[in-house]
């Protein structure tokens, strides 16, 4: 979906990307009910571009610029208001791997690709800059940045999900499946704590693990509580917690993760709500 706003209201276009015979291509489609009949809705194209190769990977950059991949290479294109049609595409960057996925938040684009991990990129003023690359070779599905410090990515070779803080891996979770991330809030109607910095990951088998990161103040409390009751986690499950900040746990090949079931007993205050939260 495409939000495309203009003087006097917001149009809903639909950004489709395209794998044709000799490259690719771009389209950009206006849904609108059909004039015979309100219960049709048909579909125009109001632009359409060829590309040198797939388009696998395509998100709005802001109001009016799309970001998209052409193989390997990274394109942004922009909708004139006032002359009301796209301008020419500008290819920003080149990679050495197929474009698979690309996250767009706030002003922060993360590029994963097929061979060679994940890049991330700062837009300003009608820039892209490069900000940096995870130099770990992974066969990532896609990626996603859940604030300005912290990425999330996986690996499908080794059903891994990872948080990548500058260069450094802060914690690792494996999983039975290969998992693809999606940001959320999943916030019970109930609980008036603070926004949490939740994601899930999911399988084609339908798989649904929800993940919560934690500030240093509360990773330590639970950390703590755990010591005090010599408790040692042994799995991951839909209520994972980590720490960015500390490397508290390690259990197995999990690094800094622990299983949120065991910490919903003794608790009280505003961790017992919010423990309680990650359990609806």
């Amino acid at each position: 979906e495409w939000i495309l706003p203009t003087t006097d209201k917001a149009f809903r276009n639909l950004l489709i990307g395209c794998r044709t015979s000799t490259g690719g291509s771009i389209k950009v489609l206006q849904p609108k009910f059909s004039l015979d009949s309100s219960d049709v809705v048909e579909a125009y194209e109001i632009y359409s571009a060829k590309t040198d190769a797939p388009v696998l990977a395509f998100e709005q950059l802001n109001d009016d610029t799309v970001i998209y991949s052409s193989g390997l290479k990274l394109v942004i294109s922009t909708y004139d208001l006032e002359k009301k049609k796209m301008l020419d595409s500008i290819i920003v960057h080149e990679f050495n791997s197929l474009i698979m996925n690309i996250d767009v938040k706030d002003d922060i684009v993360l590029v994963s690709t097929k061979d060679y991990s994940v890049s991330k990129f700062k837009y300003s003023e009608g820039e892209l800059s490069l900000q940096g690359s995870d130099y770990c070779v992974r066969k990532v599905t896609n990626s996603l940045s859940l604030n300005d410090n912290v990425t999330i990515t996986t690996d499908k070779l080794h059903c891994s999900i990872s948080g990548i803080q500058g260069h450094e891996t802060r914690f690792r979770s494996f999983v039975s499946f290969v998992p693809k991330l999606k940001r959320c809030e999943l916030k019970p109607l109930w609980y008036d704590g603070q926004i949490m910095n939740r994601f899930i990951a999911y399988g084609l088998g339908g798989e649904i693990q929800l993940y919560t990161l934690l500030d240093k103040e509360t990773a330590q409390d639970l950390a703590k509580h755990l010591n005090n009751k010599k408790m040692v986690p042994n799995s991951v499950t839909q209520k994972g917690l980590w720490d960015l900040n500390d490397n508290m746990w390690v259990n197995d090949r999990n690094v800094n993760v622990i299983d949120g079931d065991l910490l919903l007993q003794d608790y009280s205050g505003e961790l017992a709500k919010m423990l309680n939260a990650m359990s609806f």
